[in-house]
């Protein structure tokens, strides 16, 4: 594993002094970036710089692209993408290389799209989806996109972003499933990645193997600075999993009840926990999200599909989503102050019940046969 660290020195016009923080480039797979060294002088004068995050932008949908297109450049600002870029390399490359034109930096996870498989790989001498996760990474690399922790400074302030592989497994729902509801399919028979993923013996979908598998690919790089979740360093990591359960609704607003097993990794929350996270920003599951939960704040900002915004705008919105990918964070003002978003103003207000098991909204109950001891429940509930 090679695995290099370069300084960057940071000189502070006003106080006439320099100091050096460090960006460590963490190879997944052997595959490493090269260090960049740049001298005080260069930047004596730092530009105020932005962190901003989209995730789930799905190339593979005609608008989504023209939307790419569209964006207004921000040559000084830093972009993280959460994953669900395209199951077509090429798809994704040239989507990548857009954003290459208008952030300075891009940084970037795989989703579980982008692992799919179809014949088109296997002729391309991708056998499985774990080789298709190094593919991803290594396009990464040629692209000059980031897969591995970076240290963003700017006027006034820096962090750390950290991006984080991962991959969802069914033991992460601990929550009762739904009673006294037929016709809720299984995860396996409705999740497509139980249909497009293939991975290699030992590992199996149907256990935690591959969630394990994944996360372990983040081990074996250098120690972040010693500054690195401190106040003056604070850290922003990024995957496209979710790492909680109570940053998913609770499974009678679920459509598809069952998917609550295919979105989160423990595995997950448990390196963001040994971060110290500040803030995580993750995906998957197209719904605007802003909750701080025992210390660290949670967002994802999905821009999902157009049907999405015609048919549940409000439960994606969060920020200025529909226009270009959100702030989180600033080199002069730090964290942008808590944005409203549908699901998590509603956890704010109401307590998680996942108890309820006999009942669903409304807008579920419709799909699946109630049977004895079945009920609806009311949506939206009062005061909301």
């Amino acid at each position: 594993d090679d695995c290099r660290r370069s300084h960057i020195a940071i000189c502070d016009p006003g106080h006439r002094t320099c100091c050096v923080f460090h960006c460590y480039c963490v190879s997944f797979f052997a595959m490493t970036v090269a260090p960049t060294i740049t001298s005080a002088e260069d930047i004596a004068d730092l530009p105020c710089r932005n962190v901003r995050c989209i995730s789930d932008i799905h190339v593979d949908i005609e608008e989504n692209r023209d939307w790419l297109a569209k964006l207004p450049a921000h040559p000084e600002d830093i972009l993280l993408v959460a994953g669900d870029l395209s199951d077509n390399l090429a798809r994704a490359r040239d989507a990548l290389r857009v954003l290459k034109g208008k952030y300075k930096e891009v940084l970037c996870v795989p989703g579980n799209h982008d692992l799919w498989l179809n014949k088109d790989w296997t002729e391309n001498d991708i056998k499985d989806s774990m080789e298709k996760l190094k593919a991803f990474l290594s396009m990464c690399r040629d692209e000059g996109v980031r897969t591995t922790p970076l240290v963003v400074d700017g006027a006034g302030g820096s962090c750390v972003v950290v991006p984080i592989l991962s991959w969802h497994h069914q033991s992460w729902d601990t929550e009762p499933d739904i009673t006294c509801w037929k016709g809720i399919p299984a995860v396996e028979k409705c999740m497509v990645d139980y249909m497009r993923c293939k991975w290699p013996a030992p590992l199996s979908a149907m256990d935690d193997s591959v969630a394990a598998a994944v996360d372990r690919l983040n081990d074996g790089g250098p120690p972040l600075p010693e500054e690195a979740g401190t106040e003056f360093l604070p850290i922003i990591s990024f995957s496209h999993f979710v790492p909680r359960l109570e940053l998913n609704p609770e499974k009678r607003f679920l459509f598809l009840p069952t998917l609550a097993k295919a979105v989160g990794s423990r595995f997950l929350e448990k390196r963001i926990r040994k971060l110290q996270s500040t803030m995580h920003v993750f995906g998957h599951t197209h719904f605007g999200w802003d909750a701080t939960l025992d210390g660290t704040r949670y967002v994802q900002a999905a821009l999902g599909y157009p049907q999405e915004w015609q048919t549940r705008r409000m439960s994606m919105e969060i920020g200025n989503l529909y226009e270009e990918p959100i702030i989180l964070w600033s080199s002069s003002s730090g964290f942008v102050p808590p944005m409203r978003a549908r699901w998590s103003s509603y956890y704010q207000k109401f307590p998680r019940k996942p108890s309820i098991t006999h009942a669903l909204a409304p807008y579920v109950a419709s799909a699946y046969t109630r049977v004895d001891g079945g009920e609806i429940c009311e949506w939206p509930p009062k005061g909301f």
